[in-house]
């Protein structure tokens, strides 16, 4: 495509102003001084997934931060090969053993394992593409990388495990932050992101707005969040006035965050989280091995609970912030399956009265 910058032509290719044309003139430029960089040598995969993030950078913050994490992490010490030399083979082996180069509280790697193939993949397609010419040819075309295998079916905290957390953290800071995530069923990064300006506590509700990035162990944050499905989460009574008594208690400002770093100030980081959750379920004896619980078992105990009390789908999935009630379903399809096989045996037990 050529691209003027006339005051005229541009829209003729679609753009809608003569500074989307100047951008995308300079974009062709970069790509043609690319090319002449990777025709002097041979490039390795990371250099080039490093320039295909260079050229989209008008992703969301969180979906940067969560490749740079996957570049710097994973591709650059386990992918470190001329692209020209890339199999298949590399990449199913880099999936295989991708579960031993996590720390203890993930589980799998599967989504890990998508995003990274979904980088390479958009990488080679983008630098193989006519309006690029980085490589001359796209080495995984047509292949399909094998990921990790299915992470362990999610698993809820019982209802008579919670009281043995809260014991076991009693007077700490982690049962604050335990209570908030059961008490409104919002994600870890939702929740770190609070500050007292988000909790309303004449009409006892919380506004999610915000997320901050494990990538960043909680030091991003942003104005968004998941699904771009901003809410309010109602609190319980009991919970909101817990809450307003820490508030009080720290003579906090409304900027302050709700679950402050342990020593430095700002939002606590991710990584002192998930110490906290392994070494509080260890002293309530709770499970957290494979098959465990990990803090999200917080959020399925808040949604089965929910379930099991027949609320209305429609508003669970609002309340947990899904695109739609169809999401809800089909993440917690287990639950409403035993829900169908106790109406059915119910049924079947009343039209079996009498029968010899």
């Amino acid at each position: 495509m050529r691209i003027t910058v006339d005051g005229e032509l541009y829209a003729q290719y679609g753009l809608e102003s003569e500074k989307d044309a100047i951008r995308e003139r300079d974009k062709a430029k970069g790509a043609k001084s690319l090319a002449a960089l990777a025709r002097q040598r041979k490039l390795r995969l990371p250099e080039l997934v490093r320039m295909w993030m260079d050229a989209h950078q008008d992703k969301a913050g969180s979906t940067l931060t969560s490749y740079e994490s996957a570049l710097k992490l994973h591709i650059e010490p386990r992918l470190n090969i001329r692209v020209e030399q890339l199999t298949l083979d590399d990449m199913n082996s880099f999936m295989r053993d991708l579960p031993k180069h996590l720390p203890k509280y993930a589980r799998g790697g599967r989504s890990l394992g998508k995003r990274v193939a979904d980088m390479v993949k958009a990488t080679l397609r983008w630098a193989s593409s006519p309006s690029v010419r980085l490589i001359n040819e796209n080495p995984l075309r047509d292949s399909t990388i094998r990921l990790p295998k299915k992470n362990p079916p999610r698993r809820a905290v019982q209802r008579s495990d919670f009281p043995k957390l809260m014991s076991a953290t009693e007077k700490q800071q982690s049962q604050h932050l335990w209570l908030m995530l059961g008490a409104t069923g919002a994600r870890k990064g939702e929740v770190t992101a609070l500050l007292w300006s988000d909790i309303d506590f004449v009409r006892n509700v919380v506004s999610i707005t915000k997320i901050s990035t494990p990538e960043s162990k909680g030091a991003v944050v942003e104005e968004r969040v998941k699904m771009n499905q901003e809410r309010e989460v109602p609190l319980e009574e009991s919970v909101a006035a817990y809450f307003l008594s820490i508030k009080q208690l720290r003579q906090a400002k409304q900027s302050d965050p709700v679950f402050p770093a342990p020593r430095k100030g700002g939002s606590i980081g991710h990584g002192t989280i998930n110490k906290w959750w392994y070494r509080d379920c260890k002293k309530a004896g709770l499970p957290t091995g494979e098959g465990g619980y990990t803090i999200h078992s917080l959020r399925h105990m808040f949604t089965t609970m929910m379930i099991d009390a027949k609320e209305d789908v429609n508003v669970v999935s609002q309340i947990l912030g899904h695109s739609s009630a169809i999401v809800t379903l089909g993440i917690y399809k287990h639950v409403t399956e035993e829900q169908k096989s106790s109406a059915i045996k119910t049924m079947g037990g009343l039209l079996m009265r009498g029968v010899v």
